[in-house]
């Protein structure tokens, strides 16, 4: 049986959660307009500063309880959430420019389908491990001027029946965590990867302020330092051939079969992203196939340009000196007509790596072949992270092992 309490107006507006809200509002068809300052509904969401769920008004910005980055980022406002739900049938990238375009934030592609999921109701609030039912939930404001036909006014004490995770969140919202010397190790996830993604982060923002000069910092100077520096030619700074910087950009190949997981529709995504989209996704989104792509990667505390190709017989042999990693199969007719055309060969001049979903077994066809296996979940995009670190780790070992660094 439903636990049945007696609340009060004030209890239940200091209880709206708007994610629940909008919640509600899908399943019972509700409707889900904007507002301005003086309550006028307006058609654009730059002119709204109100959401009105049902009976209910929220500021556009209010925070929702469904944290980004997979339950390690901070609280999604509700703008940014309706936002998403609206046009959550298109592609992705016509989202994130219909997005820019009305000044509202973006929820991730990674984070994408759980909030639908939850929106949806193909998830209960206890069973999302991305919904923290403990955050503060903001106060709605009552409905702009007249009570509507159909909308629920709770202008008398009544008798609302629960369900468990109302009365659940009811009871986290009015107590307060205890905190102990242990509370450090908690966590939303089951495993610590977050922590990892973190590490990393905070390493890249302290090797980016550590490579900007103090130009503003005054240095001492001596004064024989101002005389002979008075009458010293200024240096010209060092012009690096063109053919020089090409020199140092490494290579990576991917597969050029579309049964490989890996291929120049979703590379990018995996290595410059830090997470995988299958190709089937990343076609939906209508990505174009590049013949070459190039982007930056941080090691070593510096960026460096790296260059994918899925075609190596067009390289030439100055090219194939730059050739750092491969990404292969288990078919040895990949390799024709490629400088080294032997798996041999092949691995003991670049680094090989095979990306495989976890689930599965090695291939016999290269339990032979010099090469690192690296496997991903098929579903749970937040172990891609561990998987990523162990790729650029092996990569670098290679580049510094050529000298190519």
């Amino acid at each position: 049986m439903q636990p049945s309490i007696t609340t009060t107006s004030a209890t239940l507006e200091s209880q709206m959660d708007p994610l629940l809200t909008l919640r509600k509002c899908l399943k019972t068809e509700g409707s889900v307009t904007l507002h301005d300052h003086s309550g006028t509904q307006v058609g654009e969401l730059p002119q709204c500063v109100y959401l009105k769920l049902g009976g209910y008004i929220f500021p556009r910005d209010a925070p929702t309880n469904f944290r980004s980055k997979r339950g390690a980022g901070d609280f999604y406002p509700l703008d940014a959430v309706w936002f998403m739900l609206e046009r959550r049938e298109g592609s992705y990238s016509e989202y994130m420019q219909e997005a820019r375009r009305n000044g509202v934030g973006v929820v991730s592609l990674v984070d994408r389908k759980d909030l639908v999921a939850y929106l949806e109701e193909e998830q209960r609030p206890e069973d999302c491990q991305f919904v923290d039912l403990t955050a503060p939930l903001p106060a709605p404001r009552r409905s702009f001027g007249d009570d509507e036909a159909g909308e629920e006014v709770w202008e008398e004490p009544v008798t609302a029946v629960l369900t468990t995770a109302q009365t659940v969140s009811t009871s986290r919202v009015k107590s307060r965590p205890a905190k102990a010397r242990d509370s450090g190790l908690l966590s939303v996830h089951k495993d610590f990867s977050n922590v990892l993604e973190i590490a990393i982060e905070m390493q890249k923002s302290l090797t980016e302020a550590a490579a900007v000069p103090l130009t503003n910092a005054r240095q001492p100077v001596s004064l024989i330092d101002q005389i002979t520096s008075a009458n010293r030619p200024a240096q010209k700074p060092v012009q690096v051939p063109v053919s020089s910087r090409e020199a140092l950009i490494p290579i990576i190949v991917v597969p050029a079969t579309p049964t490989a997981l890996l291929t120049m529709y979703n590379v990018r995504q995996f290595l410059e992203g830090g997470h995988f989209v299958s190709q089937a996704d990343a076609k939906a989104e209508g990505r174009p196939k590049e013949n070459s792509l190039f982007f930056e990667h941080k090691i070593g505390g510096r960026k460096i340009r790296i260059q994918v190709v899925d075609n190596p017989t067009r390289l030439s042999s100055a090219d194939w000196d730059r050739v750092a990693a491969v990404f292969v199969q288990g078919n040895t007719w990949q390799f024709k007509g490629w400088k080294w055309d032997t798996p041999v060969d092949l691995f003991q001049h670049v680094k090989g790596f095979v990306l495989d979903f976890d689930e599965k077994g090695q291939d016999p066809k290269i339990s032979g072949w010099n090469v690192t296996r690296l496997t991903i979940n098929r579903s749970r995009r937040h172990l891609d992270s561990n998987v990523i670190f162990q790729f650029w780790s092996k990569f670098e070992d290679h580049l510094k092992s050529r000298r190519m660094l």
